[in-house]
């Protein structure tokens, strides 16, 4: 017992020298599990727009599993303000319970009353008002590139490699 108790003061004093030698905390840890555990259920695609390709992740929800169902696919997307957006030709399957307000710079949402396919690249500070969305994925390069499309875009989404 003596033995099982001095192994394990001795492990919990290596895991906090290594948590002070690297600078990371406890909490950053489990951040990265977590970020971890996220990757693994999510799917990467690109949106290619003219030659250039904007990388994404799709989450695991049934909306993400019916777009993916239906790639490659192309849609014509209108820029605004804060985002991109395009009806799509059919409304994307959704739970009524992911529908929310408000979004994060760089989410991929569906609009359920209008079938509205959106990539928000701004005014996230501003978002608490605006809805229903149903997210479902996130742009993964710097939200920069989209910047420097045109505001009439065509954009082909496909599986990434």
């Amino acid at each position: 017992m003596i033995q099982t108790h001095s192994a394990v003061r001795l492990l919990q004093g290596s895991l906090i020298a290594i948590l002070i030698t690297t600078g990371l905390s406890a909490s950053d840890v489990g951040a990265e599990e977590s970020k971890t555990k996220a990757m693994a259920n999510e799917t990467r695609i690109t949106l290619t727009v003219r030659g250039t390709v904007i990388n994404a992740v799709l989450d695991d929800s049934s909306t993400s599993g019916d777009l993916l169902s239906r790639l490659p696919l192309t849609l014509d997307l209108q820029g605004y303000e804060f985002d991109f957006c395009g009806v799509m030709p059919e409304a994307l399957a959704y739970d009524e319970s992911e529908a929310t307000v408000g979004w994060k710079d760089g989410d991929i949402a569906f609009g359920p009353g209008a079938n509205w396919f959106t990539i928000l690249y701004g005014g996230q500070e501003q978002s608490g008002s605006s809805g229903p969305l149903v997210k479902f994925g996130r742009i993964t390069d710097p939200l920069s590139r989209l910047d420097q499309l045109p505001r009439s875009i065509s954009v082909t989404i496909n599986r990434a490699d």
